[in-house]
Order: structure tokens, then C-alpha cells, then sequence
């Protein structure tokens, strides 16, 4: 776990885990509040990491620190429930798997944690946005994240391993305006991986739906003013983006993407031939 100013959320986190793993890594990047002091009350595994404005490798040197032959991966304002819990120690036993992928919903409303009560929760999802994250795997060097921010395992580690999408859920419970804040950071980030040709045309375009899910749409634009950055981009992965401006009634934007790929695609036929095949596909 990699924590900053967690004082309002650690110790929710931490009983709930505490009779479930065998040992709890903290990693701090510079907190000032009360986190270290919670934190000493559920493990002596504390470690310092000196902020770099990169997730991964602060990710990266937790999984350094691992005994275990399995990973969990949390953050402190995660909601896991018993069930899930205990899930996790069985799904472990299979030896034909190597990561599981699980699922996280976003809790947009900060009103949503006043009661804790996973069936509740399970009612609100019209009001999440999900995701999913390699966050469970087994203890091996080579399997590591990479990006400064929102951390994926790399493609050759995908391929590598057996991997699978497990039936445990965390819910994840920043506020509004936490959520504002981190997007700001995030968007930062992200831009410096695209300037360094450190990113994929996939978790680009990944991003850009997502932020347009959110109606953040100062961050869709100055991405979209960086496409051409990315290294051997691929306009395909960029087609389901298209049509979430269209489905949120950004025609102009849409326009504007075309014009980007079609200006800058060496063969603009293909280009043409994977918007219309996928647009065949959505209609049936």
C-alpha cells in the first residue's frame, strides 16, 4: 500500500484486512498528518519512498519489499468487505493462475460511506464508474508495473502469465472534490509520459473515455493536442473514444479526432476501413 495523508481512511482499511494477510507493507511518499502513527498500530513493515511523480515506481519498490509468495495490492481509502476477503484466500489455491484482474467501483458521491454495508453499496452502482486492475499476483520479480500514473502491468507480463478476472470487488471511496484534485495530477502525469514516448495508443484512449465519462473535458483537450506524440500510435484502439464524444454530443471534438488521425495516419484507407467495420459492429 502506498499512502500520503491517509489519516481519515488508513485504519478503515487496515482492520478490515489485518486477520486476512500475512503481512501489511506501508509505503509512505511524504506524509505529515497521523498515517505513520496508524500505520505502526497494524504492521512494523513501514518504508519511506521519496516522491518522483511516477505511481509505478513507488508501486514497483512496495513490491520490492513482499515476502509472500502472493500480492495484494490496496490503497487506503479501498472498501473491502469479508466476503471478498475470504474469497481472495481461496482463489490463491489455484496453481494454474498467476494474476488476477479484480474489480473496483468508484463511489462518486462522498454521502455514499455513511453506511457501511456491502449490499448497500452493491445498490449505488448506477452511481459508480468501474474499473479493472491487475491487483492480485503471485510474488515474482519480473512482474511489475509501469506508466507514472494509473499503473498497468506491462503487455509481456500479460503474456506471459496465466491471468484471470476474479469475482472480488473493492469499492473505492474518494470524494468529489478529491476525485477533481487527483484528476488535475493525474492529467500532469499522464502528459509527461506521452512528451517521453513512454505510453500506448490503449491506455490513452482508455483515459480520454474515462475522462469523458466524467465531463472532464479540459483534460480530453489537452491529450487530444498530444495524440500525435505517442510512439507508433494505433488509430484503432482510439475508434471507442470517437464514439463517447458522439454518445456525449461532442461533434466538434469527434471532427476534431478524425482530422487528427487522418492528417497523420500513413494509410488513411485503413483508417477509413476500421471506423467503418467498427461501426458495423456497434450497429448489429
Amino acid at each position: 500500500m502506498i499512502v500520503k495523508n491517509e489519516e481519515n481512511v488508513l485504519e478503515r482499511c487496515l482492520i478490515n484486512i489485518k486477520d486476512f494477510v500475512d503481512e501489511i507493507i506501508i509505503i509512505d511518499t511524504g506524509s505529515t498528518d497521523k498515517t505513520i502513527d496508524i500505520a505502526r498500530k497494524y504492521t512494523n513493515k513501514i518504508h519511506f519512498f521519496e516522491w518522483c511523480d511516477d505511481f509505478s515506481k513507488a508501486r514497483n519498490y512496495s513490491l520490492s519489499k513482499a515476502t509472500c509468495d502472493w500480492i495484494f495490492i490496496l490503497d487506503a481509502d479501498n472498501i473491502i468487505f469479508k466476503d471478498d476477503l475470504m474469497l481472495l484466500r481461496d482463489i490463491i489455491k489455484d496453481n494454474n493462475t498467476d494474476l488476477y484482474s479484480i474489480t473496483t467501483l468508484n463511489l462518486i458521491q462522498s454521502n455514499f460511506l455513511d453506511k457501511m454495508d456491502k449490499m448497500y453499496f452493491k445498490s449505488l452502482k448506477k452511481f459508480c464508474a468501474d474499473g479493472h486492475a491487475y491487483r492480485l499476483f503471485r510474488n515474482k520479480p519480473d512482474i511489475r508495473f509501469e506508466f507514472r500514473v494509473h499503473e498497468r502491468m506491462p503487455y509481456a507480463v500479460k503474456r506471459k502469465y496465466n491471468c484471470k478476472l476474479s469475482d472480488i470487488t473493492l469499492y473505492h471511496s474518494k470524494k468529489i472534490k478529491d476525485l477533481r484534485k487527483n484528476s488535475k495530477l493525474y492529467y500532469e502525469l499522464m502528459i509527461k509520459d506521452i512528451k517521453e514516448r513512454k505510453i500506448n495508443s490503449e491506455f490513452v484512449s482508455s483515459m480520454l473515455i474515462e475522462s469523458a465519462k466524467r465531463n472532464y473535458w479540459f483534460i480530453v483537450e489537452d491529450i487530444m493536442s498530444n495524440l500525435t506524440k505517442i510512439p507508433e500510435y494505433d488509430f484503432n484502439f482510439f475508434i471507442p473514444f470517437y464514439y463517447q464524444l458522439k454518445k456525449c454530443n461532442r461533434i466538434a471534438m469527434a471532427n476534431d479526432l478524425l482530422r487528427i488521425f487522418m492528417n497523420s495516419t500513413k494509410n488513411n484507407h485503413n483508417f477509413k476501413l476500421a471506423l467503418k467495420n467498427n461501426t458495423n459492429r456497434i450497429r448489429s
